[in-house]
């Protein structure tokens, strides 16, 4: 898990300021995969595997707390720490 402040900006692509890549794979196949992302000309959106989507920023705490939701279901609970 990556997680950036970024000073001074506030754009659409980086809500509050914020760049992120969190990702979660499997190390066997690593196409398999959970990842949340932003970057210049895309906000914030997550890939499960191969589909890309977006959702609508809240905060920060919401989304990664809909990372960690997705993970878990994507690939069972586990403890991470």
């Amino acid at each position: 898990m990556r997680l950036w402040r970024l000073p001074q900006v506030e754009v659409v692509e980086f809500p509050q300021g914020y760049k992120l890549s969190w990702i979660v794979f499997n190390l066997f196949n690593k196409k398999e995969q959970v990842l949340f992302d932003n970057h210049g000309g895309k906000p914030v959106h997550y890939h499960v595997d191969d589909q890309e989507n977006f959702f609508a920023w809240k905060s920060l705490e919401a989304t990664e707390k809909m990372f960690w939701q997705m993970v878990y279901q994507k690939f069972g609970y586990f403890n991470y720490e």
